[in-house]
């Protein structure tokens, strides 16, 4: 039998330094929010994925309930 795995892609918070699991690999830009501490961060650079501090204003248009 064959299984395709997909791979998890992991970050760490810059706040906490939790892991952050995407299941599909995001984009440029791209927002999240670290499960343990809170912090809104968003996605620098693509290989390997790193995170910085998100932009405070982006709030305003930020729908949480769609990245859950």
């Amino acid at each position: 039998m064959s299984y395709m795995m997909k791979k998890v892609i992991i970050a760490r918070c810059v706040e906490c330094e939790s892991r952050i699991f995407f299941q599909e690999k995001p984009e440029l830009g791209f927002i999240v929010t670290c499960n343990q501490c809170g912090t809104l961060l968003e996605v620098l650079w693509l290989d390997p994925v790193e995170l910085d501090w998100g932009d405070e204003e982006f709030n305003d248009d930020y729908d949480d309930e769609a990245y859950h």
